[in-house]
C-alpha cells in the first residue's frame, strides 16, 4: 500500500510551474553584483492566498501571497530556497519561507 498525503496529491492534481535558482555571485568589476538564473519545470500544488485567509487576518501573509506544496522526492527539491523564485500562471514570486514536513514541502512566497 502507497503513502497518502500531499505528496500524492502532487502527483493527482499539480500543476506545471517553473522553479527559477537565482545566484548572485561577488562583485564585478564595476562594484555591482553579477545574477544569474537558471529554470526548470516541476509540479507542485499552488495556491494564492486571498484577503479573507485566516493567514492574512493574522498578519502572516498577504493577499496574492503564493502557498506551495512540493513532494519530497522532487528531483528539483534542491531549488526551494529563500531568494529563489516561482512562476505560475504568469505571475512570478520570491520564496519568502521554505517549510520541511513529513512528506512533502511547503513554500510561500510574495508575488514580484
Amino acid at each position: 500500500m502507497g503513502r497518502f498525503g500531499i505528496a500524492d496529491q502532487v502527483a493527482d492534481i499539480g500543476e506545471s510551474i517553473t522553479l527559477t535558482t537565482v545566484t548572485v555571485s561577488s562583485t564585478n568589476t564595476r562594484g555591482g553584483e553579477t545574477v544569474s538564473t537558471s529554470d526548470v519545470t516541476t509540479t507542485a500544488i499552488v495556491e494564492v492566498i486571498s484577503s479573507e485567509d485566516q493567514e492574512v487576518q493574522e498578519g502572516i501573509m498577504l493577499p496574492e501571497d503564493l502557498r506551495a506544496f512540493f513532494d519530497e522526492d522532487n528531483s528539483n527539491v534542491s531549488a526551494l530556497a529563500v531568494k529563489n523564485r516561482i512562476t505560475w500562471n504568469s505571475n512570478t514570486y520570491e520564496i519568502k519561507e521554505v517549510i520541511k514536513n513529513q512528506g512533502h514541502y511547503e513554500v510561500l512566497g510574495s508575488k514580484l
